[in-house]
């Protein structure tokens, strides 16, 4: 009760203002969010007189495991409207300037914060965000010194303790009731749950945002109820974008039958499904030629050049080979760029306007010519069954040819 009077006393008499903090700063009495210091002022103060029986105050019972977070920027006091350095001093400007009562004898829970600055009380320490002071007081300055047992490190309140203790220390450490693996914290543990079980597709490893969505997922792209299996060949997909790819080349088949006839299965109809390209070799073909040859590879959108490497943007193919020549002078298979090509878009586009090899600065007048080369001569693991790898372009300003028909120019477009 003597922690309310003093609280009362202190909150209704000087300039100082109570907040809360949960990544944002909230109101002591209502709780509301509020974006800046300004604004939490302003909203604080439109509360007006509070008292003891205001349920914020009556929701203080001891000190235990309790702090109240005060901004101490502006300190004065409200009756007379002199400035005053600190707590203490408005603490004896009250009592000893307006006669108002004070407890001394006890301990208040409270932690001065001086939110306009962001700058800490106690050094010269200065921060961007209020979170990284309060860790700055907690480790730097303690009020209090709690050790845990097990690993020593500190910390001002037993409340953090006990939260370090429950998510960092358990015999046999933590434990995935789905997968069986172990981790060393609770924090791990979550995170590992929320990627691979919670919100992770378990068909095609799909990361989706929440365990709802990922229910959705499922639903949609991968359903049991064979509503997406090729009528053709009976063969199930997983995704929509996997049926409608295959049908692409399964159409090409000159099988007619009507919907209630038999499946087609059971037919004499001598009909092989074609081989999927293998996603690892498409991408170890595109590497290749672009590692081991000066063939230029690029995106083309909304009639602007991009790098295939950084998406980065130029009008004309020159910047372009500029760039690239100096920004990313090695492919690697496990760039990004290289994972995102598979099978249904794998095609590169290619500038071979000065095609050379890398390794024997031999020019190529081809592409074709440069995969023979690379293949016999450099020993390349490249696999001339995949057609759709590469699409070769010879990007010349103001001259560019079509791959198809080399007689055909053109100013500008692709």
């Amino acid at each position: 009760m003597q922690i309310r009077r003093n609280l009362e006393t202190l909150l209704n008499n000087t300039t100082i203002i109570p907040f809360k903090f949960r990544g944002k700063y909230l109101c002591f009495f209502c709780s509301k969010y509020v974006e800046d210091y300004v604004e939490l002022r302003k909203h604080t103060k439109e509360h007006g007189i509070c008292s003891t029986a205001t349920h914020a105050l009556r929701a203080i019972r001891g000190i235990s495991n309790v702090e109240i977070k005060i901004d101490v920027s502006e300190v004065a006091c409200e009756i007379c409207k002199i400035n005053l350095p600190n707590i203490d001093s408005a603490v004896d400007h009250l009592t000893a300037e307006h006669d108002i009562d004070y407890f001394r004898d006890i301990d208040m829970p409270i932690e001065e914060y001086k939110l306009r600055d962001l700058n800490c009380s106690s050094c010269d320490a200065k921060f961007t965000f209020f979170g990284y002071l309060v860790s700055h007081v907690n480790s730097s300055h303690p009020k209090n010194s709690f050790s845990c047992d097990k690993c020593e490190q500190k910390f001002n309140k037993k409340r953090d303790l006990f939260s370090h203790t429950k998510n960092h220390h358990r015999d046999g450490g933590f434990v995935c009731e789905t997968c069986s693996q172990t981790f060393a914290s609770l924090n791990i543990l979550n995170k590992h749950k929320s990627n691979w079980h919670l919100s992770r597709c378990n068909i095609c490893l799909l990361k989706l945002p929440s365990a709802a969505l990922k229910r959705k997922h499922m639903k949609t792209e991968h359903p049991d109820d064979g509503s997406l299996k090729c009528k053709l060949c009976t063969k199930q997909f997983h995704t929509e974008l996997g049926l409608k790819m295959h049908l692409r080349i399964c159409k090409r088949v000159d099988v007619k039958f009507e919907d209630n006839d038999k499946d087609i299965m059971d037919s004499d109809v001598n009909y092989q499904v074609p081989k999927r390209n293998n996603v690892k070799q498409v991408r170890e073909n595109i590497a290749i030629v672009i590692s081991m040859s000066t063939a230029l590879p690029f995106n083309f959108f909304q009639n602007k050049f991009n790098c295939f490497f950084c998406s980065k943007d130029f009008q004309d193919p020159d910047g372009l080979r500029e760039h690239t020549i100096m920004s990313h002078p090695v492919c690697d298979m496990r760039q990004k760029c290289i994972r995102k090509c598979r099978e249904s878009e794998a095609s590169v586009k290619i500038d071979v306007s000065s095609l050379a090899c890398k390794l024997c600065f031999n020019s190529m007048d081809s592409l074709e010519t440069l995969l023979d080369h690379l293949i016999s001569v450099h020993n390349a693991n490249y696999d001339k069954s995949i057609k759709t790898c590469l699409q070769p372009y010879k990007l010349v300003k103001d001259r560019m040819q079509c791959p198809h028909c080399p007689d055909e120019m053109f100013r500008s477009e692709l």
